[in-house]
């Protein structure tokens, strides 16, 4: 490096990201520009512990949930910790996928019930400009699909689980272009043989 190159003062960086225009200054999410960048990126954190276990040394499954993270406008580390894969395909872990749809332009109400003497859950979703979006889950339905004596989730937190289930598919039937058919994590972890 010359002298000239050291004297001179660090330019200001630029950095893009979903849903927001920056004019430089601070960094203030890390997004990569182009596919390079995003497998470099992606070789450097599957050397990392904290990347999800499964994704720890395997550039290319990083790469995968970092397009798809991309895919549905959420930055590399939120990808990271929300994008994860049941039996090969996508799916979104948690509360990301409610929070996609609140931030959506489309997005316009949701409430939950729980009744206890069914035990069941439901869930009601709105769009800007269309009817509510009502989806049920009962104990009755978990029984019929074998889920109610699953161990796991289902044996320690059974009403969250229904809950779960009626939010998914409430959303995913309200929201189809916000979610772009990824499916929900809790749901698909069900059908793990």
């Amino acid at each position: 490096m010359s002298e000239k190159t050291m004297d001179k003062p660090p330019e200001k960086a630029v950095v893009k990201h979903a849903g927001e225009k920056t004019t430089g200054g601070a960094l203030q999410r890390l997004v990569p520009q182009n596919f390079g960048e995003l497998e470099r990126l992606a070789m450097i954190l599957c050397k990392s512990d904290i990347v999800p276990k499964d994704l720890q040394g395997k550039a290319a499954n990083v790469l995968l949930v970092l397009m798809y993270g991309n895919e549905i406008g959420i930055t590399p580390a939120q990808a990271l910790q929300n994008v994860m894969v049941v039996n090969g395909r996508p799916s979104l872990w948690g509360d990301i996928t409610m929070g996609l749809c609140i931030a959506s332009e489309v997005y316009e109400d949701s409430k939950d019930e729980f009744n206890e003497q069914t035990m069941t859950a439901t869930f009601k979703a709105k769009r800007r400009g269309k009817d509510w979006v009502v989806r049920s889950f009962s104990q009755k339905d978990a029984e019929k699909a074998k889920l109610w004596t699953k161990q796991g989730p289902w044996q320690e937190h059974p009403k969250r689980m229904l809950f779960h289930r009626a939010r998914s598919w409430a959303l995913r039937d309200t929201f189809p272009d916000v979610l772009k058919g990824i499916r929900y994590f809790e749901e698909e972890r069900d059908f793990v043989e």
